[in-house]
């Protein structure tokens, strides 16, 4: 979708501004820190304005009861309609892969097929990073949550973000890289990222002084083509982004209810859209994430974000162990089915997944809102929406969890 011509002016006039992410190597050898100056014109108080009337159409008196006999009537009709419109894909992978094939959907049949081939082609073996030798774990996770927060001051995409993990990750998972070099790899790639997905992306300068001119623009573009070499120019993969836009869209042509639609313009979807980013965007700093599919990341995150919206609980709760029976069995009722038909395997082999995602329940999850985005008529909020989930967010919490 093309952005608003606010939005780029705004971006264009970010680029000129210095970015509050400034990156010093310690000297020592196992330790990589960073140094955050003040924001300034970055920090912008970011709010969006919902309609009222596009709020939960929910009766507010609504007892338990009455939502789980609503539910339970809904769940009769969705699941007869949906065995009608989803349907098997044998692809390559030799994996039943049920799709939804009604006209909303973002992908077709034949998209649908090719991506899952490109997921194998650049998958990433578990145990990528075990070679490395001058940086450990924490040092990749502090120079990611450093480019997360480099996206948001930029404005740029989720996508971008995700495109410049996945192609970095692929990089050490062939080459040794030093402490020295790994954050000058890692503006590379983000440039690299913002070339593909970008309509305006930031130039080299840019990237330059967000690392506080700690690196030329000859050095960032030299760098840029070792990795294009060592990658053979396969830059583009199906990112977690990409799967989880589309999975969370089936969900909610699925199941549309209000309460636990999670795309749509309104308040209660959006702080669960946001809840999943940023519980994703925590995960993706652990390295321990490459051992499930995306498939699998994407189901089992989705689940709990559900779960604890169904409950009207807490994560707290789901941590511990203490919701009701009856709540958990009432949601399962509902999720299975889905997991059979748009995920096309069983939600018994999510339990691993379920079990590692459990822990990031007690992430402090902060919502902030992107101030270009004041909108207050209906109609305007709809037409920015796709593009406002779009643009990445930072979370400072997300590396202070990861550290303990």
């Amino acid at each position: 979708m093309k952005q608003p011509l606010q939005s780029r002016l705004i971006i264009q006039d970010a680029r000129r501004k210095n970015l509050s992410a400034i990156a010093l190597l310690d000297p020592s050898p196992k330790q990589v820190t960073i140094r955050k100056a003040s924001i300034g014109a970055f920090k912008n108080k970011e709010n969006i304005n919902i309609n009222e009337t596009q709020k939960q159409k929910t009766p507010q008196n609504a007892t338990t009861e009455d939502i789980r006999k609503q539910i339970s009537q809904l769940i009769k009709r969705t699941t007869q309609q949906q065995r009608t419109k989803l349907k098997k894909i044998d692809i390559v992978c030799e994996e039943q892969i049920e799709i939804n094939d009604n006209q909303d959907s973002i992908f077709d049949e034949f998209t649908l097929r090719l991506l899952y081939q490109k997921e194998l082609e650049y998958k990433i073996h578990p145990s990528f990073f075990d070679h490395q030798t001058s940086i450990t774990p924490i040092m990749r996770s502090i120079l990611f949550d450093w480019i997360s927060e480099v996206c948001k001051e930029f404005t740029l995409k989720r996508e971008t973000f995700h495109l410049c993990v996945h192609n970095l990750d692929r990089y050490m998972s062939k080459i040794q890289i030093s402490k020295q070099e790994l954050q000058l790899l890692g503006l590379a790639s983000l440039s690299i990222a913002c070339k593909i997905e970008e309509i305006y992306p930031p130039k080299i300068n840019d990237f330059s002084q967000a690392s506080n001119y700690s690196f030329t623009e000859q050095q960032i573009i030299e760098k840029e083509q070792h990795m294009l070499t060592q990658l053979k120019w396969l830059i583009n993969p199906p990112t977690l982004y990409l799967w989880s836009t589309w999975y969370l869209s089936q969900w909610d042509i699925y199941y549309p209810q209000p309460k636990l639609q999670i795309k749509q313009p309104t308040q209660v979807s959006y702080t669960l859209f946001r809840h999943y980013m940023s519980l994703l965007d925590c995960a993706i700093l652990d390295i321990k994430l490459y051992q499930f599919s995306n498939r699998e990341i994407v189901a089992s995150l989705l689940y709990l974000v559900l779960l604890k919206q169904f409950s009207g609980s807490t994560y707290q709760r789901i941590v511990e162990n203490k919701l009701q029976e009856r709540d958990i069995l009432d949601f399962q009722h509902i999720y299975k089915p889905f997991i059979e038909l748009v995920f096309g395997f069983q939600f018994t082999q999510l339990a691993k997944c379920i079990k590692y995602f459990t822990k990031f329940l007690t992430l402090d999850i902060i919502i902030d809102q992107h101030g270009q985005f004041k909108v207050t008529a209906e109609k305007e909020l709809e037409e920015a929406y796709e593009y406002f989930l779009s643009i990445q967010t930072h979370n400072p919490a997300n590396l202070q969890f990861i550290r303990k």
